[in-house]
């Protein structure tokens, strides 16, 4: 039993005993947080539900001049757990895919800010959604301010705020985390970032410090000073299999002379592998649709649209890796191959003729070849014929010569029936034509209809219309 913020006594509990303590109310959640704090850093929690912190938290924000947030009196307020000094989280905190809703989140011991402050190398969060949030701390991440364990399967949606500061360097923002030194894996952002005041900013991290970020995306609003990425704002490790779709913007601001604003990363001076952007890039100063500052960096199968970058200097962004496409290469399934690499790990998919870009959902895409030979892409494995219309192949222009028998027999009644063509599919009208002897189409063996019968006592003829009844009286 743990004294919580409101002085209320709560008891957390461990019903289904799996080593794991149930969290289902907000209390229960202040409570565990009261425990790590308390010395018991290896504890397991898991949410049983979702947990509404503060309603509507955007409408009780305050924001001074400078982007100095606040919140009103009515907000309960949140101290990250797991702080520096021996109190950092190393045990799993599993969200059982449940929300957390109106995070606000207010500056720990070591200056930052999110769910928990410092996880541990043992630590582990996964499985967590983040909705409606403000970070009160310059340096912080809605799950947490510094990563040196593994953060699995989050995402953050809707509405994030986050207290910006006019100082130099002094404002530095993840949606996931502040500072990554370890593992992020399989993330999302969905959220509108709003940075009040200046800092620099990442959608999943502001700093990828010698860690990974894998399977990652943002399709969110990022918008910040100095070092600005889609994923990341500053990255010296490795982000691999990430993208973003979202606006990513900056502009120098206060004491800030520059703004790196990137799809991927403001300044990836680490390794970044198989990675694509296509959101819109703005940038008062230096931009790149991977990221603004490439040239010391390794790059390798990065893809950004050609018309994302709407503003800024890309003399920086340039290198080998990083390719622009169009919307057609895109839509067509070629990028989404090429992200895939040698094809022996297929990380992104896409629903051809639905999706217009690449995600970790929907088809297989294979290169398969057309009837002009060429590479196209396709959700099936295999070569791609003629593409027939009204008898013409659109891609090679072959005109089918109609050689096919019939699956749906049109009689005329004149001796003539039309066809479909089992080719190209084109309803062909009048070239099969009655054999008199069996009163059947003499190309395809298709029942046709006679208006008159004629026999000389051994054979019968048929007759369709006056001219094959002339025909057979004269066989007689």
């Amino acid at each position: 039993t743990v004294t919580i913020d409101t002085g209320a006594s709560v008891t957390l509990r461990d019903a289904d005993g799996d080593d794991y303590y149930d969290i289902g109310t907000a209390d229960e959640l202040y409570a565990f947080a009261a425990e790590v704090d308390g010395g018991n850093t290896a504890i397991n929690g898991e949410l049983t539900a979702d947990i509404v912190l503060n309603e509507n938290l955007a409408d009780k924000v305050n924001v001074a001049e400078g982007g100095t947030v606040s919140a009103d009196a009515s907000v309960r307020k949140w101290t990250p757990m797991g702080g520096a000094g021996g109190c950092e989280y190393k045990g799993t905190f599993d969200g059982g895919n449940h929300t957390i809703t109106g995070l606000y989140s207010v500056e720990g011991e070591s200056t930052y800010g999110g769910l928990i402050e410092w996880l541990a190398p043992e630590g582990t969060v996964k499985n967590l959604k983040i909705r409606d949030f403000c970070l009160e701390s310059n340096y912080s991440g809605a799950i947490a301010g510094q990563n040196n364990g593994k953060i699995i399967g989050c995402s953050i949606s809707d509405t994030g705020i986050f207290n910006g500061s006019p100082e130099l360097y002094g404002g530095q923002f993840g949606g996931i985390v502040f500072e990554n030194l370890s593992q992020v894996t399989d993330c999302s952002i969905s959220a509108n970032l709003s940075l009040e005041g200046a800092g620099e900013f990442g959608g999943i991290a502001h700093t990828n410090y010698y860690g990974t970020v894998t399977g990652c995306s943002n399709s969110g609003t990022v918008t910040g000073t100095y070092y600005v990425g889609g994923i990341a704002g500053y990255t010296d490790g490795t982000v691999s299999g990430c993208y973003n779709t979202g606006i990513v913007s900056g502009d120098a601001t206060g004491d800030y002379s520059y703004a790196y604003v990137g799809g991927i990363a403001g300044d990836g001076c680490g390794t970044v592998s198989g990675c694509y952007n296509i959101g819109s890039i703005d940038s008062g100063t230096y931009s790149g649709g991977i990221a603004a500052i490439a040239y010391d960096g390794t790059y390798d199968d990065c893809y950004y649209l050609d018309t994302c970058v709407k503003s800024g200097n890309s003399e920086n962004s340039s290198t080998d890796g990083i390719t622009a496409m169009s919307v057609d290469q895109f839509a067509s399934g070629e990028v989404a191959y090429l992200l895939n690499g040698d094809q022996s790990t297929i990380t992104y998919r896409q629903t051809l003729g639905t999706d217009a870009y690449p995600g970790f959902t929907g088809g297989t895409v294979y290169q398969v070849e057309n009837c002009k030979e060429e590479p196209v892409y396709s959700n099936t494995n295999e070569n791609i014929g003629h593409q027939w219309v009204n008898g013409t192949c659109t891609v090679c222009d072959l005109v089918c010569g109609h050689s096919g028998g019939t699956t749906k027999p049109t009689d005329n009644g004149n001796g003539t029936h039309g066809y479909d063509c089992t080719v190209c599919g084109t309803a062909v009208t009048g070239e099969h034509t009655m054999d008199i002897t069996t009163g059947k189409c003499g190309e395809c063996g298709a029942d046709m209809t006679a208006i008159a019968t004629v026999t000389d006592g051994t054979n019968t003829y048929y007759a369709a219309d006056a001219a094959t009844l002339n025909q057979a009286v004269t066989a007689i």
